[in-house]
């Protein structure tokens, strides 16, 4: 009986065209063709484009540029590259009995990128997109917004300017938010000029540096009495102090404390010599404190009103406290309620 030789068996060629993410960036690849014989070298993978899929970047003999899917070079390059050379290799790199396995990678030997891989990244490019373009349009509502609420702030000033010009306020205070002692909000009454000559640096708790006092009695003209301080503070409005050399944000605090702890003894001092009878005299008995209080209530619940509503519950608060009003308090309420009725 004849022994049948047994086939020796072939070792398996190795893939020299393999191309994965550890393929470094210069490998030149020696591919045979028939009698065709070319190189091309590596030169890196391209981003995913519209459709997602990563494209391989070689360089010709010739210097041009050649794109080609992980299928393409599979099929028509790969089982045809006998060779490769690293950049930092001199020769062809060896033939191994058994190459190092790759390391692990999305992309596998002779297949192109997974659906599900390519999927995912559409879709995250897809959610980055729609993230950019929600925050685009968001900055772009939060600006009209912004600029809606500046008109707004700017007709409410207008308004509040108005409303208490037509109540006189002192020239010590600003006009744009009158102080819990302002004359046009308390009402006190001050019919004699006496308060004019009381000089700065008399004032107490609290009372004024006299490296401030000194810098007001040295400007032009001088300021040393409360007179002349309300005469200048007049003349330049708001920014009264900015032409004061030596008079800054911190002085101005040291200033207004001090004057408005004056008007307040003022206040105080007034209302205990003031007898009920007087008290009474300034509210007559058809309009008196209790039918102004109810008058501010039924306004504060109106919201045409809202924009004077700490003003009308200073007044309110103050003659409920007192038991009585005085005609600037009901001159102050009425023009309010006239700004509304115009």
């Amino acid at each position: 009986m004849t022994e049948t030789a047994q086939a020796e068996p072939v070792a398996a060629e190795p893939e020299y065209g393999l191309i994965d993410q550890t393929t470094p960036v210069g490998r030149r690849f020696e591919i045979e063709d028939g009698n065709k014989q070319y190189a091309l070298t590596f030169n890196g993978m391209t981003d995913p484009g519209e459709c997602g899929e990563i494209m391989y970047d070689f360089l010709g003999a010739d210097g041009k540029h050649s794109i080609y899917t992980p299928e393409d070079w599979q099929e028509k390059f790969a089982p045809n590259c006998v060779g490769f050379t690293d950049p930092q290799q001199a020769e062809e790199a060896p033939v191994a009995e058994e190459p190092a396995q790759p390391q692990a990678s999305n992309l596998t030997p002779g297949n192109s990128v997974s659906d599900d891989l390519i999927s995912e990244l559409r879709n995250a490019n897809e959610d980055f997109h729609q993230a950019l373009s929600d925050h685009e349009q968001a900055n772009e509502i939060a600006k009209y917004r912004k600029k809606v609420m500046e008109t707004a702030q700017m007709k409410l000033n207008e308004i509040c300017d108005r409303i208490t010009t037509m109540a006189s306020p002192l020239p010590l205070f600003d006009k744009t938010k009158p102080a819990a002692n302002d004359i046009s909000v308390l009402g006190v009454e001050a019919e004699e000029d006496d308060w004019r000559s009381v000089r700065l640096d008399s004032l107490t708790d609290p009372v004024i540096s006299d490296r401030y006092l000194k810098a007001m009695e040295e400007n032009e003209p001088p300021i040393a009495t409360m007179g002349e301080l309300a005469d200048w503070q007049k003349d330049k409005g708001d920014f009264w102090a900015k032409d004061i050399d030596g008079i800054g944000k911190k002085a101005q605090d040291e200033i207004a404390a001090a004057t408005e702890a004056f008007w307040a003894r003022r206040q105080h001092a007034q209302k205990q010599e003031a007898s009920v009878a007087d008290d009474k005299a300034s509210c007559d008995g058809s309009y008196g404190w209790e039918d102004l209080v109810e008058r501010i209530e039924e306004m504060l619940d109106d919201e045409r009103y809202a924009f004077a509503s700490e003003t009308l519950q200073g007044i309110a608060n103050w003659v409920f406290e007192n038991e009585h009003c005085t005609e600037a308090q009901k001159q102050a309420v009425e023009n309010i309620a006239a700004s509304i009725e115009q």
